[in-house]
């Protein structure tokens, strides 16, 4: 059986290659076309071996990834971690706050 070659990155893209960041870059219908070697070091996969590969073949067990990348494409934005993190603390501190405060009787 023949191995699908992975394509070369437009040079438009060939700086993915260089971030810390973990970049996937997948077809429409959630198949992995690319993987930059931070995302081969964090997930402890290969490029080559996930090259159109569906994401839930190459994390069965990630709800949390299904549903950050349907966010991201129901709200066209890209997801980002850490602004839900924020969001959730401004969130909670909220929530603790008004929790603290005398209620009027």
């Amino acid at each position: 059986m023949k191995k699908n070659k992975i394509p070369s990155l437009t040079p438009e893209l060939k700086g993915i290659e260089h971030l810390a960041s973990a970049v996937l870059l997948c077809d429409i219908e959630g198949h992995i076309l690319y993987m930059n070697p931070s995302a081969e070091i964090l997930f402890g996969l290969s490029a080559k071996h996930t090259y159109k590969m569906s994401l839930d073949e190459a994390f069965p067990y990630s709800d949390i990834l299904k549903l950050a990348i349907s966010q991201a494409l129901n709200s066209d934005t890209p997801y980002r971690d850490w602004e839900t993190d924020r969001k959730s603390t401004r969130l909670n501190s909220s929530h603790s706050a008004k929790s603290r405060m005398p209620s009027s009787a």
